[in-house]
């Protein structure tokens, strides 16, 4: 296999391969015993030539877990498992995803791509995977959330972490429960040390939205929140319609308390972006978002929704509104271009193609990857998506009068 030595471990342009080896033959089984626990199972890993030994390897994720025994789950290596002083590339921590519900492997990738143009977002790319001999194909690369993550894009390594998985629903949406931080701990899972002042800092910032009057919002709001990444980050999961993420459940997202004060909300769970059909809207109140999904989702979707006053109370302040109306258009005229998107997915096309056809433990057809990074619109592919949503969302009342 080809070695790139001198590329990063994200660089979009190569298609890196992963030895990695267990001594136990029946690897698979032992990853499975152990998911959802704390333990790692250690294994030596060969990249570009080098070796690296006793590297953590435990599987991820929740239902990209389901998919069956041979076939590809997504899997985390810890460099630094066993030698605290052990990285690759500069960093200790790398997450390997099986694009499930993704015959493209490239909606992590591309949307991604697209948010870092805006905010503080996870690199990615494409690697290919071979364990104890045996080819299990390509996967995507999905930097972690951790503190070589903030001194990249917040120059500090201080500050504290949160990931708020499937599931957060309201109280991920900051919706006030009461004083206690109990009340926020079963949603907010910390990645970071414990800090009661962080946790008294997400107990404020829900109470600011419960009690704080329409005027004096944004007044308030500017010393707790990165209001401007903030809404970057809401038009981005908006206009990219994600299929299980915060526009529609208030979940699925990482959240940053800088050192300054302020919240940063950051893209965690992108392998349902892209969505033709919108996804589920969960248990909430009546006031939840009733309207067209897909391609003709409303950019103010959550301004109905009372259970997710982040979204609801914010997007119903005018000049907020109007400043996240704007992020829609430029994402939908800009970035979403096929002019602009089509060239990447087009190069990563051309970059995987061969390994996919080989990869017999992929989720999905060759044939399905071909049709769906096609450079012309068929069915529900990539190109149909971007066309048919930029489109609708430049026709739309609301981004059509900026």
């Amino acid at each position: 296999m080809k070695s790139y030595p001198n590329a990063s471990i994200y660089d979009p342009s190569v298609l890196r391969t992963f030895f990695i080896n267990f001594e136990n033959p029946q690897w698979e089984a032992e990853l499975v015993a152990f998911n959802n626990t704390d333990v790692d199972v250690p294994a030596t890993v060969i990249v570009d030539g080098k070796t690296y030994a006793d590297v953590g390897v435990h599987f991820r994720g929740n239902s990209s877990f389901g998919v069956g025994d041979g076939y590809k789950r997504s899997l985390n290596l810890s460099f630094d498992f066993i030698h605290e002083d052990q990285e690759i590339g500069g960093y200790n921590t790398l997450n390997f995803l099986n694009a499930n519900g993704d015959p493209t492997f490239l909606r992590s990738v591309l949307s991604l791509h697209i948010a870092r143009q805006y905010i503080a977002a996870p690199k990615a790319n494409l690697v290919q995977v071979v364990i104890n001999g045996e080819n299990w194909g390509v996967y995507a690369n999905q930097q972690q959330f951790n503190k070589d993550f903030l001194e990249e894009n917040f120059e500090t390594r201080k500050g504290t972490r949160w990931k708020i998985p499937q599931g957060g629903g309201a109280v991920g949406a900051f919706n006030y429960q009461d004083e206690e931080i109990s009340s926020y701990q079963g949603t907010f899972q910390i990645k970071s040390k414990e800090d009661p002042e962080a946790w008294k800092a997400i107990i404020g910032l829900a109470q600011t939205l419960e009690i704080t009057p329409k005027n004096q919002l944004v007044e308030a709001l500017s010393s707790r929140i990165d209001i401007d990444s903030y809404l970057k980050f809401l038009a981005l999961d908006n206009a990219l319609v994600s299929g299980d993420g915060f526009w529609t459940r208030g979940a699925d997202y990482c959240l940053y308390l800088h050192p300054d004060g302020k919240f940063r909300f950051i893209p965690y769970d992108m392998n349902e972006m892209f969505n033709f059909r919108g996804g589920g809207r969960g248990p909430g109140s009546s006031g939840r978002y009733t309207g067209p999904t897909g391609v003709r989702l409303d950019p103010l979707a959550g301004l109905s929704d009372p259970d997710k006053p982040v979204i609801e109370r914010i997007l119903a302040e005018p000049s907020l509104q109007k400043k996240y109306l704007g992020y829609v258009k430029q994402i939908a005229t800009e970035s979403m271009a096929w002019e602009n998107i089509g060239p990447v997915v087009q190069a990563y096309r051309e970059l995987a193609q061969h390994e996919v056809e080989r990869d017999t433990h992929k989720l999905y057809s060759t044939e399905a990857f071909l049709a769906g990074t096609d450079d012309q619109p068929k069915g529900d592919n990539l190109r149909s998506f971007f066309d048919q949503r930029r489109e609708a969302l430049l026709a739309m009342e609301p981004i059509r009068d900026l």
